[in-house]
């Protein structure tokens, strides 16, 4: 089962986006048993991040496609339950404005159960029903288009900028990011894995 990671480059504001850091440190390490990773970084781009996206999950088919986001005002994960057909005027790294908003979309699994998930291993976490405006929404709701052509199932995770203080104490490393997006991945496995095997 092959699971497409993809984070972002950099955008206003955010130089170096964590994220792609984050999915190309943990495509090399080992994959839990019966997965294969592939990792991508995505442009924030209103122009190419559709096309790219899709170029990514055309070569890579995966089963599952994650993708991450950073939400620099956040202090804890964020699973996100949908995406809006919202864009407002904003540009992207290319300084590049939307032509039109993204489609709206949800995903198929229980967010509420993934973030407890994530609690549960000591990563705070909620489900949200606002993954934005800007390209992180715009990513899920293509992907989540794409994914009855593709077949893959959809996730997004918004995570924090690493330094920045956990309600639990601490504050997040890019360690914790990977363990979260690996907790997430294997999640969505087992429930793809319990889903096949029904009769």
């Amino acid at each position: 089962m092959r699971v497409l990671l993809t984070g972002f480059g950099p955008f206003p504001g955010v130089e170096q986006n964590p994220t792609a850091a984050v999915v190309h440190a943990l495509a090399a390490e080992p994959a839990p048993p019966g997965l294969q990773w592939a990792a991508e970084v995505l442009p924030v781009s209103w122009q190419h991040g559709e096309d790219a996206l899709r170029e990514a999950l055309s070569s890579h088919r995966p089963a599952i496609a994650l993708h991450l986001g950073v939400a620099t005002a956040a202090d804890r994960l964020r699973v996100e339950r949908c995406a809006v057909a919202a864009a407002p005027p904003r540009p992207d790294a290319l300084g590049t404005l939307p032509e039109r908003p993204p489609p709206a979309a949800r995903v198929g699994f229980d967010t509420e159960a993934v973030a407890a998930a994530l609690c549960d291993d000591g990563l705070p976490a909620e489900a949200s029903e606002d993954a934005g405006a800007y390209l992180c929404n715009a990513v899920l709701g293509w992907s989540l288009v794409r994914s009855v052509e593709f077949g893959h199932r959809a996730a997004f995770l918004h995570v924090p900028m690493p330094g920045t203080a956990r309600p639990d104490g601490g504050a997040w490393t890019e360690s914790d990011l990977r363990r979260a997006a690996r907790r997430v991945v294997e999640f969505l496995a087992a429930v793809g894995a319990a889903t096949s095997s029904r009769p």
